[in-house]
């Protein structure tokens, strides 16, 4: 999990030490817990620290020693200047802000949910045996995050490339206030089926043993995805606008969606890189698939306006991690699934969202697996064996303790369930053919899409199996953060980057990841 740091602002010492040790027992003791006892010790710590949560008492004292005994004396004054300095300071304007206050004046009261954003307020008379502190502090910072996502998906600029058998046809900027779009002029560019040819043979260079054998490769690789831009001005000059659009808007991010037919899925657009650095480390990068005037799916929703709908329910969220080492050549699959579910289960506990997670991790059969799909699963996790067939990809397996789970079953398995989202932790899962012969997928992305899953990712490559369970790990941490997909994998991608060893970790390559979602 992310480290959560919450600020409790209280001038009474009893609930400066309560409320820390409150929070500790029920949520995390992994939390970090900070405490100010008055305004002026509150807002140096808001203005130098970022915080997943204040909780304000709205009557402090300015210096901690000048507390007037009528109640009404300061009307809240300086626990609403706090709130102010918190909205408008760069490192907490979107922080989850809990007021928590016996003496507030309903004025005060008003005041704070409406002009500061405050997510959630709380009598002191009401605090009970703590549970509904508690409580309150899930919600505001679940909430706080859910409006935080929200929100970046108002302000987003997305850059959507359109190809076709033949190449890049057109390219569509949405934003805020914002349509545009350009056309292709011609298709005399890369062949996309020689991008495709040297994006599965760089396998090869990713299982050499040589460290960093691979990197010359993806590098020019990238740069041949890129000509299919640059050699399009009209599309080019589309990508400079959205780029200057987005570094001009004030909290604004740029996502770059690809979209054409399931053989498209096969170029190896996480690479495209210009002469600076490849684009998957300064922007959302996602894949969607056109299928022919069809409707690109029935969940449209964004994954923060799921999550959001789902809650208003009272029902769980239900995930499924499944855990295939068959043949004892990769233990780290145990360590991968036990150590997902008691993560998502406590990020989970800090934004009070109920949850019911199924571990599959012995093993797992067909019968046990395709039971647990059918089960009303939002988000299903597999670790595990995976291959390729390159003569028939719907026969594409992940491979189970007694058969094996083929591209095409995983289809008719996932077909007209609740799932939200599909994460195959497996080599080659992403792998995609660009022909289908007598089958009816390119792959286990094509098919996920058919069966009208939303949103899938998968590994291009051969992944080591430490670093798929790292990898797996951080992505979850980050979208429980942030709510959003896309934004979750740039952020795996960075943080694979500034590890011990940086850009040689092919990990931040290889992961695909198809959003269906408009």
């Amino acid at each position: 999990m992310n480290e959560v740091r919450i600020l409790v602002v209280d001038d009474e010492e009893k609930w400066r030490i309560n409320l820390p040790e409150l929070l500790k027992m029920h949520l995390d003791p992994r939390l970090r817990v900070d405490v100010a006892e008055n305004y002026s010790e509150a807002l140096h710590k808001v203005k130098v620290t970022s915080y997943d949560l204040v909780s304000v008492d709205l009557d402090l004292d300015l210096l901690g020693d000048l507390k007037d005994p009528n109640p009404l004396a300061n009307n809240n004054l300086e626990g609403m200047n706090l709130l102010k300095e918190c909205r408008s300071s760069a490192r907490n304007r979107s922080c989850g802000l809990l007021v928590l206050s016996g003496r507030a004046t309903p004025t005060a009261v008003y005041q704070a949910l409406g002009s500061y954003g405050v997510n959630v307020f709380l009598d002191k008379h009401d605090f009970g045996d703590g549970w509904p502190y508690i409580t309150a502090v899930q919600t505001a910072i679940r909430r706080a995050r859910l409006n935080r996502a929200e929100h970046l998906v108002k302000n987003r600029y997305q850059l959507t490339f359109t190809y076709t058998q033949d190449g890049l046809s057109r390219a569509e900027l949405v934003g805020p206030n914002h349509q545009s779009e350009a056309f292709a002029s011609n298709f005399n560019f890369a062949s996309l089926d020689d991008l495709a040819r040297r994006a599965d043979d760089l396998n090869l260079r990713l299982t050499s043993g040589e460290e960093g054998a691979w990197r010359l490769e993806a590098r020019s690789i990238g740069a041949a995805v890129y000509q299919t831009v640059e050699s399009q001005q009209k599309i080019l000059s589309l990508l400079s606008k959205a780029r200057a659009f987005a570094a001009s808007q004030h909290e604004s991010s740029l996502s770059l969606q690809f979209t054409g037919p399931p053989s498209c899925l096969s170029v190896p657009f996480e690479l495209m890189r210009d002469e600076d650095d490849y684009f998957a480390f300064s922007n959302l990068l996602t894949r969607r698939l056109s299928q022919g005037g069809a409707p690109f799916t029935t969940k449209s929703d964004p994954f923060s306006s799921f999550i959001r709908k789902h809650l208003e329910k009272n029902e769980p969220l239900r995930i499924l991690i499944a855990g295939a080492d068959t043949d004892g050549s990769v233990p780290a699959v145990g360590d991968e699934v036990r150590h997902l579910a008691n993560s998502i289960r406590s990020d989970l506990r800090i934004l009070g969202i109920p949850n019911e997670i199924t571990v599959l991790d012995d093993d797992v059969s067909y019968l046990r697996l395709s039971q647990a799909l059918r089960d009303g699963q939002h988000i299903f996790h597999f670790a595990g064996h995976g291959s390729f067939d390159e003569s028939l990809a719907e026969r594409s397996p992940l491979i189970l303790k007694d058969r094996d789970l083929t591209a095409a079953d995983l289809q008719a398995l996932t077909q007209g369930t609740e799932l939200q989202f599909v994460f195959l932790s497996c080599c080659l899962g992403a792998r995609t053919a660009k022909h289908t012969g007598r089958g009816d997928f390119h792959g286990f992305l094509h098919a996920l899409s058919q069966a009208d899953v939303p949103a899938a990712l998968a590994y291009r490559w051969e992944v080591n199996d430490a670093s798929a369970l790292k990898f797996a790990s951080d992505f979850y941490s980050f979208l429980w953060l942030n709510f959003c997909l896309g934004q979750a994998l740039l952020s795996s991608r960075r943080k694979i980057i500034l590890e011990k060893d940086g850009r040689d970790d092919d990990t931040w390559a290889a992961p695909v990841l198809l959003c269906q979602a408009l």
